[in-house]
């Protein structure tokens, strides 16, 4: 009896969809300077290459050196272009995103860095989870 997966998530997030193959996908993981997106982008397109297909990363870097922690400017992590031929440049848009806080998340929507109905993969504690500054 497997209730840990039913019960960590809503019921209406549980939506199953057939899988289908894709030409290429854009898969960005961000988070705050630090936390190691960079790093778990790097390993999967690692993985992905390893197994035959065409990757080419783009590292996302905050304009700051030490940007203040949730911040809209403080996205750090990767951009992974993933294909099953070739793959000669970033892309354009992302189609699937993780993000590890709100905020991040936030900067990259405004910065026109999302495809139109893109995957969007966030940190479960952001559904109710209230920020201590705001109060």
């Amino acid at each position: 009896m497997n209730d840990i997966a039913t019960s960590t998530r809503p019921e209406a997030a549980c939506t199953a969809r057939p899988a289908e193959a894709i030409p290429e996908h854009i898969v960005e993981v961000i988070s705050d300077s630090g936390e190691g997106a960079q790093r778990c982008g790097q390993s999967l397109a690692a993985i992905a290459a390893r197994m035959g297909n065409g990757i080419w990363t783009t590292e996302i870097i905050p304009a700051e050196i030490q940007p203040p922690a949730r911040s809209v400017a403080g996205a750090s992590g990767i951009r992974i272009r993933i294909g099953s031929q070739r793959v000669t440049n970033g892309g354009d848009q992302t189609d699937l995103v993780v993000a590890f806080n709100e905020q991040v998340l936030i900067g990259r929507v405004q910065a026109g860095e999302l495809k139109p109905g893109a995957t969007i993969l966030l940190e479960s504690m952001w559904r109710e989870h209230r920020d201590p500054a705001v109060g």
